[in-house]
């Protein structure tokens, strides 16, 4: 078959001021290009992780809310256990 060499483009839309059709400074762009790529990543993950725990802190807390508006004391029981219950569920959510 023939032999066609591949052209190098930079990984960018813009005019280079680089001559992109050495092979090393192409390697040598791409490899500065990468951590942009992971950078985005970590920033997506840390962004993503960060709601789902504000999401779940809310919801906690929005169920205990219900529960102590929906508090209802059974006079065989003692108020304090069942308080307690809803302090320690409390505490450990903050």
């Amino acid at each position: 078959g023939p032999n066609h060499t591949i052209p190098l483009e930079a990984p960018y839309r813009m005019p280079g001021f680089i001559d992109m059709t050495r092979m090393d400074i192409a390697i040598l762009v791409y490899l500065l290009d990468f951590p942009m790529l992971y950078s985005g990543v970590c920033y997506m993950t840390t962004y993503s992780l960060h709601f789902m725990l504000i999401n779940d802190l809310c919801t906690q807390l929005a169920i205990l809310a219900h529960r102590v508006r929906n508090l209802s004391f059974n006079p065989r029981f003692k108020a304090q256990h069942t308080l307690s219950d809803i302090v320690d569920r409390h505490n450990s959510v903050i």
